[in-house]
């Protein structure tokens, strides 16, 4: 488990601040480029595909889904208050449902897990997984 340090969590939180009147793809791009990924560790970290990192790149994505954004923020191994801040800022929010509250878990609890561990608890719950693909899908 990787573990954010306090140096790495006031980085998070300068970016944050520091975008925070930016539309949400630009502000997601700027965690991105902190952590210096690219299209394949986009798609490493989040289990999502190229299409969705160039959309984002290019601010071509209208409009995010919890599932893509919160597979984003666990990817980049982002702290409960800025998911929560871009939550809101894409016109969402965790609900009480069983479902957001076990994305609000694997967010709080599990950060830095990494995808797999995140989907496996989420697996275990019967919840959808997050990301477009299982990696366990793709070896088949």
């Amino acid at each position: 488990m990787a573990l954010l340090t306090f140096e790495e969590l006031r980085q998070l939180e300068q970016i944050a601040a520091a975008t925070a009147p930016l539309p949400v793809c630009e502000r997601l791009m700027a965690f991105m480029d902190f952590r210096r990924w690219n299209r394949q560790r986009f798609t490493l970290h989040t289990g999502l595909d190229e299409s969705t990192y160039s959309k984002l790149k290019h601010n071509q994505r209208k409009r995010l889904d919890m599932r893509t954004l919160i597979a984003i923020c666990v990817g980049l191994r982002l702290p409960l208050p800025i998911v929560e801040d871009l939550l809101h800022h894409a016109g969402m929010a965790f609900s009480n449902s069983l479902e957001d509250q076990a994305y609000r878990y694997v967010v709080l609890i599990l950060n830095g897990a990494g995808l797999d561990a995140c989907n496996a608890f989420l697996r275990k719950h019967g919840m959808t997984q997050l990301g477009a693909f299982a990696k366990d899908e793709l070896a088949a």
